[in-house]
C-alpha cells in the first residue's frame, strides 16, 4: 500500500469517526426544568403577584401518588411533577398548580382518578379538616373535577374557615391539580376556573411532542470515540514504518547473534588447536634425539 493510499485511508477513518460520534455519541438526560414549559408563568388574576413564590420540579420518587412513583421507576425519562404557586398581598391568599407528566394517557387517567378519589374520600377529607361544600363547572373543561371546600383554621384568638377551590383535569398525558385558597381575598369559582382554563389552553399547544429529556454528549464517550479514531488512523499511517523498524531491529539482533556465534566457534577452535600442539620442551627433546641418531 502506497503512502498516498494510507493517508487517504486515515482521512476516511477520521471522517467515519466524526460521523459515528455525531450519530451515536449522544445520550439522553432528564431535565426537570423543561417541565416549566407546561406550566403557566402567571396566574392571570389581578389579585395575585405575577412572580411565583414557588416554582420547582419534583422527582417522581417524592410524589405521594403510587401511580407517579411506579411510572417514575418504569419510565423515568417520561415522568415528572412540577409545582408552581402564587400569592396575593395582605391578607394572603394562594393559588397553586401541580402538573404531573405521565408516560401515557392511560397512566395519566389512573393518576387523575387517584386524585379525585382522595378529595371525595370522607375520612381523608376529615384528616385534612376539609369539608366538601359544593361543586362547580369550568367553562371549556366540561369533564373537569371541580369542587369547593371549607377548611377550618384555628388560632389562639379565633377560629375561621377558609374557602378552597379545587380543579382536577387531564390533557392527554398530563394531569393538572389546581388549588386556590381564598381565605384572605374575595376570589370566586369563576376566577379559579380561569386559571384552569388558561393552563389547559397552554397544554393543548405544548403537550403534543413534549419530551422531558435533552441530548448531552458525555465526555467519556467523546474521549472513547476520539481515542479509537486516532488509534485506527494512526495505525494505518504508522504501521508500515513500525513494521519496517521492527524487521530491521530483528535483523540486527540476528546479525549480532550470528557474529557472537562465529566468535564463539573461533575461540573454541583456537583452544582446541592449542591443546593439540606439542609443547616446546618436547619439541626440543625430539629434535635432539633426531640429531644424535643421525
Amino acid at each position: 500500500m502506497s503512502g498516498r493510499i494510507r493517508l487517504l485511508s486515515a482521512v476516511a477513518i477520521v471522517v467515519l469517526g466524526a460521523v459515528g460520534y455525531a450519530l451515536f455519541g449522544t445520550a439522553s438526560a432528564v431535565d426537570g426544568s423543561r417541565m416549566a414549559r407546561l406550566v403557566l408563568s402567571k396566574p392571570g388574576l389581578a389579585h395575585f403577584k405575577s412572580k411565583p413564590f414557588e416554582s420547582t420540579f419534583e422527582p417522581p420518587a417524592s410524589s405521594s401518588s403510587s401511580v407517579i412513583k411506579q411510572a417514575g421507576v418504569s419510565d423515568p425519562d417520561r415522568t415528572g411533577v412540577y409545582q408552581v404557586a402564587w400569592r396575593t398581598g395582605s391578607p394572603v391568599s394562594e393559588a397553586g398548580l401541580m402538573v404531573e407528566l405521565l408516560p401515557s394517557a392511560a397512566r395519566a387517567s389512573a393518576a387523575q382518578n387517584q386524585l379525585e378519589d382522595q378529595y371525595t374520600n370522607t375520612k381523608k377529607l376529615s384528616a385534612e379538616e376539609l369539608t366538601l361544600t359544593g361543586k362547580f363547572t369550568v367553562s371549556g373543561l366540561p369533564t373537569a373535577f371541580a369542587r369547593t371546600y371549607a377548611q377550618k383554621s384555628s388560632s389562639t384568638t379565633s377560629t375561621s374557615s377558609a374557602k378552597l377551590y379545587l380543579v382536577v383535569f387531564r390533557v392527554n398525558r398530563v394531569v393538572v391539580f389546581e388549588l386556590t385558597d381564598t381565605s384572605g381575598t374575595a376570589i370566586n369559582e369563576t376566577a379559579a376556573g380561569s386559571i384552569a382554563r388558561a393552563e389547559a389552553n397552554l397544554l393543548d399547544q405544548r403537550e403534543p411532542g413534549f419530551v422531558l429529556t435533552h441530548q448531552v454528549r458525555p465526555i467519556g464517550r467523546a474521549l472513547l470515540f476520539g481515542l479509537v479514531t486516532l488509534a485506527l488512523a494512526g495505525g494505518i499511517v504508522l504501521f508500515p514504518r513500525a513494521r519496517r523498524l521492527i524487521t530491521q531491529r530483528r535483523e540486527r539482533q540476528e546479525e549480532r547473534a550470528r557474529l557472537r556465534a562465529q566468535r564463539h566457534v573461533r575461540s573454541r577452535g583456537a583452544k582446541v588447536m592449542q591443546r593439540k600442539r606439542v609443547p616446546a620442551w618436547q619439541q626440543r627433546q625430539t629434535t635432539g634425539r633426531r640429531r644424535s641418531g643421525s
